[in-house]
Order: structure tokens, then C-alpha cells, then sequence
């Protein structure tokens, strides 16, 4: 089961961008990953609120509407060394742990390993 401390870096889909700002801030977090029924679906970060509010995005759309789609997961079998691998190369401070129905049931984080 989920820590309620790694509860923190989940959101629903149809929560608002502002409600996700507001999300990151609380939590001093960088990025979210975003559930739809518990099921991963996507990831945001500042980066994407950023360039969604540049091209004219508004705070009170979904924030499916800016997430990233295919995030990076893994499974709880992966390897250390694979898990340190894909941090290192895809610049990352969170990976989602899923089991085969795509639910969230753990949070790795790059501090984890530090």
C-alpha cells in the first residue's frame, strides 16, 4: 500500500492546473504523477504548467491537458541498478511503481538512493 507521504506526488486527472501548482508548492515538489481510478495516466511538471500557461493555457483546465502521456514506470521486480540507470538518464526525481493493471503502488524517489 501507498505511504501517505508518496501520497502527496499523486493527482487526478481532472483536478485544474492551479490546483496542481498549488499541489507542487505544498509539497516543494518539481512534478506529479497523474492517476485516473489509481491507474497511472501521466506525469507533470513545472516545466509543462510553464509552457502551458506561455501558450496561453488557463489555470482552471484539466491538467490532463498538459501532462505528458507514456511516463516512465516501473514495475516492482526492476532492478537497482535500472531503476539508478533510468534517474540518471532521463534527469528524473520520481518513478512510479505499477503492478499489471497500471495501479500505483509504490513511489521511488531519486533520495532514495542519495
Amino acid at each position: 500500500m501507498l505511504r501517505d507521504d508518496k501520497k502527496t506526488l499523486l493527482i487526478d486527472t481532472n483536478c485544474s492546473v492551479a490546483e496542481t501548482m498549488d499541489l507542487m508548492n505544498r509539497n516543494k515538489v518539481k512534478s506529479l504523477i497523474i492517476i485516473d481510478a489509481g491507474k497511472l495516466v501521466g506525469v507533470v511538471t513545472q516545466g509543462d504548467i510553464c509552457r502551458h500557461i506561455i501558450s496561453g493555457g488557463a489555470l482552471l483546465t484539466e491538467v490532463s491537458d498538459c501532462m505528458q502521456l507514456n511516463p516512465i514506470f516501473v514495475s516492482s521486480n526492476h532492478k537497482t541498478l535500472e531503476i539508478k540507470k533510468l534517474f540518471r538518464e532521463q534527469l528524473i526525481t520520481h518513478i512510479p511503481v505499477c503492478d499489471q493493471a497500471m495501479q500505483v503502488v509504490d513511489i521511488i524517489s531519486v533520495w532514495d538512493y542519495l
